[in-house]
């Protein structure tokens, strides 16, 4: 194995697992927003178990390809924003996941995938630029 392999292997394992942005985001959108909180919702499509496990949260409606996250708050116009959250670097939609961003994006949500936590709350901080105060709850409470 020569050198220039053997570094970016390591610059690999220096970054947050795919996992590891879903737990970032979720600190830092509590932090920034606590009374929103509770309308941050993961969408745990992922299943484990094998294929009769599979067919029967299939029959419960679990869909692959849904975005990872819903932030159930309308905004201008839109019904509220989905996200598909990938890891900083390497991660890329599947076809079931584009078939969904842009499924949902014909019924009025908005969509976005982000690499990153941090990307993710640059465009949760735009979508909720636009949102009425007037509505349910104030943004810094």
């Amino acid at each position: 194995m020569d050198i220039k392999t053997i570094k970016e292997r390591q610059e690999r394992r220096k970054e947050r697992s795919e996992s590891a942005e879903a737990c970032e985001l979720v600190r830092l959108f509590t932090a920034h927003y606590p009374a929103m909180g509770d309308l941050l919702i993961h969408i745990p499509n992922g299943v484990s178990g094998g294929a009769v496990k599979g067919r029967i949260k299939a029959r419960e409606g679990v869909r692959a390809g849904v975005p990872d996250y819903f932030l159930a708050i309308p905004v201008q116009g839109t019904t509220g924003l989905w996200i598909e959250l990938k890891k900083k670097t390497g991660g890329r939609l599947s076809k079931q996941q584009q078939k969904y961003v842009e499924l949902l994006r014909t019924q009025g949500y908005k969509v976005e995938v982000c690499q990153g936590a941090e990307a993710a709350m640059r465009v949760i901080n735009e979508y909720l630029s636009g949102y009425s105060k007037n509505l349910f709850f104030n943004l810094s409470s």
